[in-house]
């Protein structure tokens, strides 16, 4: 990856170069779904987001890492952010290693960040596990949302395993349990992320 101010966020042909030969491992940049073995962009500031795209033949843990810094302003940050866990791993202190992955492909999960969000959130806006219980009773195609303290929960998101959003729903009913109709849901692991009176608030949860 380079900055040049000649370059832009779109493909640029003098500085951008195409990904051909895909390993059975492989990670890319990924621009518009175009993966990038080389990209260049105008400017960084804390706001820049860059995609990565993530190929795994073989299942388990990955590492991403900085090999090189040239020109780099000393005081800028550069994170490894994981969407499906809302994390940010600071790449100038470590290397970022995953939990196991399965195979496949994995895109819009991992990014190169250069602002760490979660340093400026409130402590009064974290949640303890008390204060929000997902649960599936036997014999019900339902995710139950208990609310431990007053709230409001706005939206539910399902994410599965491989980051990709499966399904979002709007919650009108605040009074009690909060029941997410799961009958059309495969069965496993997923993320449910809820955007509550408390911000973004999530969850790991098993459907059977």
């Amino acid at each position: 990856m380079t900055v040049d101010p000649n370059a832009s966020t779109a493909f640029d042909r003098a500085f951008d170069g195409y990904q051909y030969d895909s390993q059975i491992d492989d990670m890319a940049f990924d621009l518009n779904s175009e993966y990038l073995n080389i990209q260049a962009i105008d400017q960084v500031d804390i706001t820049s987001i860059i995609p990565l795209h993530i190929k795994l033949g073989t299942a388990g843990p990955i590492s991403i890492k900085i090999d090189k810094l040239e020109n780099v302003d000393p005081s800028l940050d550069i994170y490894l952010k994981d969407a499906f866990n809302n994390t940010f791993h600071n790449l100038r202190n470590a290397s970022y290693v995953s939990d196991p992955l399965a195979v496949g492909d994995y895109n819009n999960r991992f990014f190169i960040v250069f602002n760490d969000p979660t340093t400026l959130s409130n402590d009064s806006n974290q949640l303890s596990e008390n204060d929000i219980i997902l649960f599936t009773p036997s014999g019900q195609d339902v995710l139950h949302i208990k609310k431990g303290i007053q709230m409001d929960i706005d939206t539910v998101t399902l994410t599965n395993m491989l980051g990709q959003q499966i399904k979002t729903w709007n919650v009108e009913e605040q009074q009690g349990i909060i029941k997410i109709p799961v009958e059309q849901i495969a069965t496993g692991n997923y993320i449910v992320t809820m955007q509550t009176s408390y911000g973004t608030q999530t969850r790991k949860v098993i459907i059977k």
